[in-house]
């Protein structure tokens, strides 16, 4: 046992229960508590409601990178991802979470403990051992965030892409609290942006300028345009001092505060999701809820877009059918 192993409780998250049996021994070897669970969900449970977890050990796979932000949104805590390898899609579903380190499988038990460690390390260095918020408080907002993605993937099935991106933009700007909310698609060139959409609340109340269905350039776009620029979230909670912003187009909503997330595919920008004017500071735990609303809203984005491409391939077949079938008859 070491001193960094101490009465501390690391949460094992590993749909493979069989994957390798040697992480939790390895754990408790050095003196660390584990505990075990096998889905995404259960850990998502388990942390809120119970306060003896230090530190997440995660499956990288997309349920485990969605858990990771539910959890992160209200709790505090160290993350290590476990991953097969290094790759473009490991990194996309990662991106942008909290995490203090990837442990590669198989990598042995010198590196497993290094890295859990380090994770302490970092942790307790980042100053963030702050008290949790009520455990009460906390399950409901988790609660909430699993519920609307429920809703929004039955939403998806009756309804068009433009609606699906406009539901998600009022689950999300529900949750962060924030009064707009909008996204926008991202060339293949990452250079281009093409505005898909507002929130409702957004469009009612705040926002009368055009716009939407418009291409124009990332050079040509204000503050929050430094998301694809720099290639990570950024939030702006005193937006009117700062000093490379650009004037808004008549009828926008005015700004005070923002915090716009991008969303990577094989290492790309494909698009952008943000929202407004919060009436207190954006924080870090904003950047988990929104970046999981984002990548909600691109997976549904691609499927509905799929759908909507081969529903168009089997219409225009059909159509050639039925012609070629008429031409036989005469």
């Amino acid at each position: 046992m070491t001193k960094a192993s101490l009465g501390k409780t690391i949460l094992l998250v590993d749909e493979d229960k069989d994957s390798n049996p040697a992480i939790p021994e390895a754990l408790k070897n050095a003196g660390y508590f584990v505990k075990s669970v096998f889905t995404p969900e259960d850990a998502v449970k388990y942390t809120f409601g119970n306060d003896d977890v230090n530190l997440i050990l995660m499956n990288s796979g997309m349920d485990g990178a969605e858990a990771a932000r539910v959890i992160l949104a209200s709790k505090t805590l160290p993350v290590i991802f476990i991953a097969s390898g290094i790759d473009n899609q490991t990194m996309d579903k990662i991106r942008g979470i909290t995490r203090y380190g990837i442990y590669i499988r198989n990598s042995g038990d010198t590196l497993l403990l290094a890295s859990v460690e380090t994770a302490f390390e970092l942790f307790e260095a980042d100053g963030k051992r702050c008290k949790n918020r009520s455990r009460i408080t906390d399950y409901q907002k988790s609660e909430k965030i699993i519920n609307a993605r429920l809703r929004l993937v039955e939403y998806s099935l009756n309804h068009s892409l433009d609606e699906v991106l406009q539901k998600t933009l009022d689950e999300v700007t529900d949750i962060s609290e924030s009064h707009i909310g909008f996204y926008h698609f991202v060339g293949d060139d990452e250079k281009t942006l093409h505005l898909q959409g507002w929130s409702t609340r957004t469009m009612k109340e705040f926002c009368n300028a055009a716009g939407k269905g418009s291409h124009y350039g990332v050079d040509q776009a204000g503050v929050w345009g430094d998301a694809v620029r720099e290639r990570r979230p950024v939030i702006h909670n005193d937006y009117a001092s700062l000093p490379n912003r650009k004037g808004l187009p008549e009828g926008h909503a005015p700004v005070t505060r923002e915090l716009v997330v991008p969303i990577f595919r094989n290492n790309k920008i494909v698009a952008i999701l943000g929202v407004g004017n919060k009436h207190s500071d954006y924080t870090e735990n904003d950047i988990h809820i929104v970046s999981f609303f984002a990548d909600v809203a691109w997976e549904i984005a691609e499927k509905k877009r799929s759908d909507e491409a081969l529903a168009e391939r089997e219409k225009n077949y059909r159509l050639i059918f039925d012609t070629a079938n008429e031409a036989i008859i005469l």
